[in-house]
């Protein structure tokens, strides 16, 4: 029986990346997975400004751009993803548990799925370009983008726990600015004429 060929130190050190920056453990804090166990319903859909990110957002983020990166590096372009927009796909019009449970089994199928097409990856094939990146550059920024997300989800839920477990009262109120006055120029009072014929005072 014929061993199996070893695999490449590179493609190695690429699994490592991935699995350190989505499941840890990682030395710098919590990976991506970890951030993501324990998130309340709450927590997931906490927004700190209108026009700002959830966690729940970039957890569906984080899941496109392992798809996108896996299509890339096996066949050049974008593979389907089952959520739109592109980018960042929207959080479900019924947001409840259980579709958040499983919109993070769906990053944790994609992350499986990038993981194995990087496993059969064949070492020619790290240092060939896709666009402006090399195969290997992808797959290094895909656990970089994790960990990045990472810290954004961790510090919403932070931030969600505060705004949800505050005391209504003691919430400070924002201080009233006084408009200020608008000076008007005064009114000039119309001379009265005089009734005498000489025009002047009498």
């Amino acid at each position: 029986m014929r061993p199996k060929p070893r695999k490449d130190p590179r493609v190695i050190l690429l699994l490592d990346a991935l699995d350190e920056a989505f499941r840890g453990p990682s030395w710098h804090g919590p990976a991506l997975r970890e951030t993501l166990r324990g998130l309340t319903l709450a927590e997931a859909l906490f927004r700190p400004a209108a026009e700002r990110h959830s966690a729940w957002e970039l957890l569906l983020h984080a899941a496109y751009w392992k798809n996108a990166v896996r299509g890339r590096i096996t066949t050049g372009r974008m593979a389907p993803f089952p959520r739109v927009p592109r980018n960042f796909p929207a959080v479900p019009k019924r947001a409840d548990a259980s579709s958040l449970a499983r919109d993070v089994a769906l990053l944790e199928r994609e992350h499986a799925s990038l993981r194995a097409a990087v496993s059969a990856l064949p070492p020619r094939r790290l240092s060939s370009r896709v666009g402006r990146f090399t195969v290997q550059t992808l797959v290094l920024g895909a656990a970089s983008h994790d960990l990045y997300h990472a810290g954004q989800i961790r510090l919403l839920a932070r931030l969600a726990e505060d705004a949800l477990t505050a005391p209504r009262s003691s919430a400070r109120r924002a201080p009233r600015v006084a408009r200020p006055r608008s000076r008007r120029s005064p009114r000039k009072r119309p001379r009265r004429r005089s009734t005498s014929r000489g025009g002047g005072r009498p």
